[in-house]
């Protein structure tokens, strides 16, 4: 609604780092509020490089040891902490899961992707042939040059397939159609 905004700050000092998440309030509950920061936290040591609002007065920030959930529509307050200890390569996220990608050295399934639900409670874990991942419509679409992957948001395989030629996205379009975009052309896919 423009009354509250997300602001994370990144502050070095030596070899020392330190992130500051702050949420000002630019209506009538931030006024008495010095700067109109009505929520801040502080992180030592820790990277926060992405953060975002989901639905629900939830907002979400991405560190490089997890993520932290906030919850409230107009002084969010910290609600849940997932910490990992695996350097995280990728992320992913909507309104209902949070997605994190590691590397895990397996020559044919060379990532693990963990996904969670909003309120910090791991879904499942998977280990996965592919390097691109994203969230659209309750599912999960997952690509490599040449492999595509649709899943839902428990893990469970709609469609796995190999497709000649190198993918260069893969989109949604509609109920259970899904759009490939090729280097040759365009091929739409439906799912039965």
């Amino acid at each position: 609604n423009g009354n509250i905004m997300m602001v994370a700050y990144q502050y070095v000092d030596g070899s020392e780092t330190t992130s500051y998440v702050a949420f000002y309030n630019f209506g009538d509950v931030g006024q008495s509020e010095d700067d109109r920061i009505v929520s801040g936290y502080t992180y030592e040591g820790t990277v926060i490089p992405q953060i975002m609002y989901l639905n629900g007065g939830k907002s979400l920030a991405v560190r490089d040891d997890g993520f932290t959930l906030y919850k409230g529509s107009q002084i969010p307050k910290e609600k849940e902490t997932v910490k990992v200890d695996k350097e995280i390569v990728s992320t992913f996220y909507d309104d209902d899961i949070i997605g994190l990608v590691f590397k895990n050295g397996n020559k044919e399934k060379p990532y693990t992707m963990r996904v969670y639900s909003t309120d910090g409670n791991l879904k499942f874990e998977k280990d996965i042939p592919y390097t691109t991942i994203k969230v659209s419509d309750g599912n999960i679409l997952l690509y490599n040059s040449s492999q595509v992957c649709v899943m839902n948001s428990r893990g469970i395989e709609k469609y796995s397939g190999t497709i000649d030629g190198t993918i260069s996205d893969f989109i949604k379009i509609g109920w259970n159609r899904y759009l490939l975009v090729l280097d040759s052309g365009v091929d739409v896919i439906k799912l039965s």
